[in-house]
């Protein structure tokens, strides 16, 4: 646990504010399709929407970490929180396909800060040997807010129409919005800021910094992070447009039993990052980075052998389990080799990896859909999973010193 209470009460507010972030995101998740076909529109706008909000967050996330270095995590935190107020409110009256793609890229630039600036403050607040069971906590109270809104948003539409859906995740970015506003100070410390609050005393302005001298030595083993994070993400991203497919045509389930499966994946993964998030804490990171991704692998070795609606969703929750193992100690593992001044750079160069990977995997996708049957596509996928997991070794690793104290 953090050391000082009020530290705790700070990470229990910013997971409460994640939680109802991914609660308003996910909400649409079901409802998209539905606002796009009101445009006489289909797959092929509904994908170049998805994949503008990867560029633009892949374009942004870097220079939002920058400037939660500068400026201080707070005001990008409630950056990338008040852009979905209007954005999703936007998305809702777009006239047309043009506009519906112009806001989601707008909505990719402005929420591409919301990790870095998020896990910096734990940075900022928690000692390195903790920081895996408070990451996990975070990032796992968040799941929740996933987990419930596609139903939710579902629901909501079923019921009452197109409009509802859009006005729900409105007010829930809204209120998560309010929690930064009021109750979470700024915890980066002020000699790391760009103007002391103190007006008498003189300002201490931040040197600028190129992202080579923030990038920790040495260069090559990091790279081999970046990899291991790309690869990781881009295995799931290149499988999943023909993993939908297969489990509607080729084996014939209903939505139900498809949301029922990736319920357990979602609840298993959630209940990992909570439960289980302080292992790395324990016994290292790489070691449970190893284990999280080998365990993760368990859906696509389902995948590949059996076609029993029992196997696949305990092979799919089993993946949801190694994804809660991995995701804390990858995320802990930045944090432990990046000097504090620079953690909300390096962790948006992360964010752009991700972004990155989001772009790659669903390309790979479709180039892929002509020449591969599923098998060949779901094999590719466990086997980069797999490699991930042999490149952990090969990761550079170290535990910077205790951080400070909170600055009021």
């Amino acid at each position: 646990m953090a050391d000082r209470p009020e530290h705790r009460r700070f990470l229990y507010l910013l997971t409460f504010c994640l939680a109802l972030q991914m609660l308003g995101g996910s909400l649409l998740f079901t409802v998209y399709a539905r606002k796009i076909a009101t445009f006489g529109e289909g797959v092929a706008v509904f994908g170049l929407s998805a994949t503008v909000f990867s560029i633009t967050a892949l374009i942004a996330a870097p220079q939002m970490g920058k400037l939660a270095d500068r400026w201080g995590r707070r005001p990008v935190l409630m950056i990338c929180l008040s852009a979905p107020v209007l954005t999703r409110i936007g998305l809702l009256l777009a006239p047309n396909e043009a506009v519906f793609i112009g806001v989601r890229a707008l909505s990719g630039a402005l929420t591409a800060g919301l990790i870095p600036a998020s896990l910096s403050i734990v940075a900022d607040i928690v000692p390195p040997e903790k920081r895996g069971r408070w990451i996990g906590f975070v990032n796992g109270g968040s799941t929740v807010g996933f987990a419930l809104g596609p139903p939710f948003g579902g629901w909501l539409y079923d019921q009452w129409g197109l409009s509802l859906p859009f006005y729900a995740t409105a007010l829930a970015s809204l209120f998560a919005l309010l929690i930064p506003l009021f109750l979470i100070p700024e915890t980066l410390p002020k000699t790391a800021t760009r103007s002391s609050p103190d007006l008498t005393e003189p300002v201490q302005e931040t040197p600028r910094v190129k992202i080579a001298d923030a990038i920790p030595r040495p260069y090559g083993r990091f790279l081999v992070l970046l990899v291991l994070t790309f690869s990781a993400v881009v295995a799931w991203r290149f499988i999943e447009p023909q993993f939908h497919f297969y489990i509607y045509d080729t084996l014939g389930w209903t939505s139900a039993l498809f949301g029922a499966c990736i319920s357990g994946y979602s609840i298993l993964s959630t209940l990992a990052r909570i439960g289980l998030g302080q292992l790395s804490d324990r016994f290292g990171r790489k070691p449970i980075l190893m284990i999280g991704l080998i365990v993760h692998a368990a859906q696509y070795v389902a995948l590949l052998t059996t076609k029993s609606f029992y196997w696949l969703a305990v092979g799919v929750a089993g993946s949801g389990l190694g994804e809660g193992l991995f995701m804390p100690a990858l995320n802990a593992l930045y944090l432990d080799v990046v000097s504090k001044e620079y953690s909300a750079r390096i962790l948006g160069l992360r964010e752009a990896i991700f972004s990155l990977a989001g772009l790659v995997g669903p390309a790979l996708a479709v180039i892929a859909a002509d020449s591969l049957l599923p098998r060949g596509i779901f094999t590719i996928g466990g086997s980069l999973i797999i490699l991930s997991a042999l490149l952990v070794p090969m990761v550079i690793s170290r535990r910077n010193q205790p951080t400070q104290e909170v600055c009021s």
